[in-house]
């Protein structure tokens, strides 16, 4: 993963990240990227000892010592502990230092969208695709020209606003950045199934015209998913808060009290 220095210290600068200890942090990562890494780690200490018994196999046919395939398979255990062990306390350190890198640019990127609350409620990895709001046609022409490549980003959403940000060799990049408000349009697309679940997202702004819609996937379905029922609760709340009004006295009618009350002195 790879993220330029520059911009991240100088997000850290601003916006110091909050008092977090490790276990803060490791409840931040998605439950399908920690039994990944687990998974990984169990197949690291698997191999090894698969690898260890094979080799005590071949020493005892070469050396004409049963005991040594016997002595193998008895200690077995003990290296897959071992190496499963190292290969995990390698895997989790390095995801905690990604997500923390990446949330300190986030909330740089959320600060350039003019979002208030800086606080990131969740995040995890997916991809995006960029389509058009065309009709079929031109759809699967500019498909054909332009690829219309799915690439990974890291998917954020704060309580007033979304973030999408793709890696590349000079930093973080934002592919997508917008205000939770009634120009985010949001929609979704699934046969059913969880893992089918995409997330379409928008803007009808006309300060910013695009005629592109961005199609988010994650391999972690379920983060997917309370993220699509997340943005729509932060949507709703933010379209109730811009159509409460204040009920305030008219001039005219304060006017005719202060008469009154000058009449009623005479």
């Amino acid at each position: 993963m790879v993220f330029s220095a520059a911009p991240l210290a100088y997000a850290w600068k601003i916006f110091p990240m909050d008092a977090t200890d490790s276990n803060d942090l490791w409840k931040f990562i998605p439950p399908e990227e920690k039994v990944h890494a687990l998974t990984k780690s169990q197949s690291s200490g698997f191999s090894a000892s698969l690898f260890a018994i094979a080799v005590a196999a071949t020493l005892a046919v070469g050396l004409q010592e049963v005991w040594l395939f016997y002595g193998s398979l008895i200690i077995s255990p003990l290296i897959y502990q071992l190496a499963a062990g190292r290969s995990w306390r390698k895997l989790k350190p390095k995801m905690m230092l990604e997500y923390l890198a990446a949330r300190s640019a986030a909330r740089r990127y959320a600060f350039s969208v003019k979002g208030e609350e800086l606080t990131i409620k969740l995040m995890f990895r997916g991809t995006v695709s960029e389509e058009f709001k065309r009709d079929e046609l031109n759809q699967a022409l500019e498909d054909s020209v332009f690829g219309n490549k799915e690439a990974a980003v890291w998917i954020s959403l704060f309580p007033d606003s979304v973030i999408l940000m793709q890696e590349q060799p000079g930093g973080a990049m934002i592919r997508f950045g917008h205000l939770i408000n009634d120009k985010l349009e949001v929609s979704s697309t699934s046969d059913g199934y969880d893992n089918d679940l995409e997330v379409i997202l928008s803007s009808n702004d006309i300060k910013r015209p695009t005629d592109k819609r961005y199609k988010i996937k994650s391999d972690s379905p379920a983060a997917l998913t309370v993220f699509l029922k997340r943005l729509e609760e932060y949507k709703s709340k933010q379209k109730e808060s811009f159509g409460k009004t204040v009920a305030l006295p008219l001039p005219s009618a304060v006017a005719d009290d202060d008469d009154d009350d000058f009449v009623s002195n005479f």
